[in-house]
């Protein structure tokens, strides 16, 4: 991250609920300035958003929850705005959802650098 230039860091997380939902969250508070909340779909493997809500309020974050991946990467397209920049963390299950938005024919992104 500390090679790219932007003015506010907006979090795209979602955690299985078999993981260190407390650690994995607060690495990434040192670097986010909100967080949006979301749940992969991948077998029930999600841990609930309020969970990760109360591990993100700990850390004094901004957050809310959004309820499916696709929503929650334009919202927080939105919130980062021009000069922001959207990192997709916390599960694997996550970034591959959001990996498949990017690569669909009528990508709704496709005018952002990435």
């Amino acid at each position: 991250l500390s090679e790219f230039t932007y003015d506010r860091l907006v979090a795209v997380v979602s955690i299985s609920s078999d993981k260190k939902i407390t650690e994995m969250i607060g690495e990434i508070a040192q670097v986010a300035d909100h967080f949006v909340i979301t749940s992969h779909r991948v077998m029930g493997r999600a841990a609930k958003s309020l969970r990760i809500a109360a591990e993100v309020e700990k850390h004094s974050k901004t957050h809310e929850v959004v309820g499916d991946v696709r929503a929650a990467v334009t919202r927080a397209i939105e919130l980062a705005g021009e000069e922001g920049m959207v990192i997709v963390v916390g599960s694997v299950f996550l970034v591959g959802e959001a990996r498949e938005i990017w690569h669909e024919p009528s990508n709704p992104f496709s005018h952002l650098e990435y």
